[in-house]
């Protein structure tokens, strides 16, 4: 077992750094703060996120998607389904658990299969229930990479080296091996195919998704946040994607709320971290009903707008150019 997850760390650890979308001072505070929320709240859900099917109880549904035999040769489990709940996840991924908790993470079933030709070749599959397809896509975009080895697999999935890593419905699933050996990988996409079928199919992740407009949109780049996008706690059930806008990058925010007062009340949260800066502009093209821009605590220059429940704007980093183009295609897609 530490041998095990000793591997799948480094390889997490490498996606990671490179992909890692929360501000650094945010780290301690995701650590302990989503954590303390997670067990403070758990069970409610946001605005948006979708509901997923409840057809079985979460631990049966699980042991249905590991159940022996799979419908691939010479792959045969080598012992019973394990599972982790949010009591004991720490156990299994130390120092990762608190990602899966900003996603409300329910249970984890872990099964082995051992190649019945060589039985030193053995595949470990985790499959993360995350109770709402909208956080099985935000626990997986979070990782990913948009010049990732994307393959066809469930609503989408990709491969990092020999690991296998695809979402589909409320499940997030990662497949990899025990110990490295020849064509892994291969082995790997054979099994995820298989475990992939017996997921019940859904919608494609979060609804927000289908308001960014397509025009720059860096393909892959969208992630969902279930709460604390940028590291601000207001900022809850959004997404961050990235676009190229004239020849430059920066990043488009989303967050929808579940009335009226929410939105509001996040809008004016993040106008006071502008003002704590003493750099709220003055000038300030009209987006949506309430617009403002200036440089906010920690994240730098923005430019925010809201419209009805939704709050959005850009977080323009190096971006030297003139953002209101996307933003104001994002505004003609948004309910008025």
């Amino acid at each position: 077992m530490a041998e095990r997850r000793k591997r799948l760390k480094g390889e997490k650890d490498k996606r990671q750094l490179l992909s890692f979308k929360f501000p650094s001072w945010f780290s301690f505070l995701l650590c302990v703060s989503c954590f303390a929320f997670y067990v403070l709240s758990a069970g409610c859900t946001w605005s948006g996120a979708g509901r997923a099917p409840a057809a079985h109880p979460p631990k049966e549904a699980l042991s249905k998607i590991l159940a022996a035999p799979l419908p691939i040769p010479d792959w045969l489990p080598a012992g019973a389904t394990t599972f982790y709940d949010q009591d004991n996840l720490f156990e299994y991924i130390d120092g990762e658990a608190e990602t899966y908790f900003a996603y409300d993470f329910l249970l984890l079933a872990t099964r082995e299969y051992t190649n019945a030709r060589d039985a030193s070749r053995r595949l470990v599959v985790d499959v993360y229930d995350m109770k709402l397809p909208a956080n099985a896509f935000g626990v997986y975009s979070v990782g990913r990479m948009p010049d990732a080895q994307f393959v066809k697999l469930g609503q989408e999935g990709y491969v990092l080296e020999d690991t296998v890593l695809f979402y589909k419905n409320r499940y997030f699933v990662e497949i990899y091996p025990f110990r490295p050996f020849p064509k892994a990988q291969e082995a790997g996409l054979k099994l995820a195919r298989a475990i992939s079928v017996r997921i019940p199919k859904a919608k494609e992740g979060p609804q927000l998704l289908r308001y960014l407009p397509p025009e720059g949109l860096v393909e892959k780049s969208a992630t969902y946040y279930l709460r604390s996008l940028l590291g601000y706690s207001f900022l809850n059930n959004g997404i961050t994607a990235e676009y190229i806008v004239e020849g430059e990058r920066l990043t488009i925010f989303l967050c929808e709320y579940a009335d009226l007062k929410e939105a509001r009340d996040a809008a004016s949260a993040f106008k006071r971290k502008i003002e704590e800066t003493e750099a709220l502009s003055r000038k300030v093209r009209a987006l949506g009903e309430q617009s403002f821009a200036g440089t906010a605590k920690y994240i730098g220059p923005v430019v925010v707008f809201r419209q009805g429940r939704f709050l959005a704007g850009a977080k323009l980093g190096k971006f030297k150019g003139s953002p209101h183009r996307v933003l104001e295609a994002l505004s003609s897609r948004l309910p008025g």
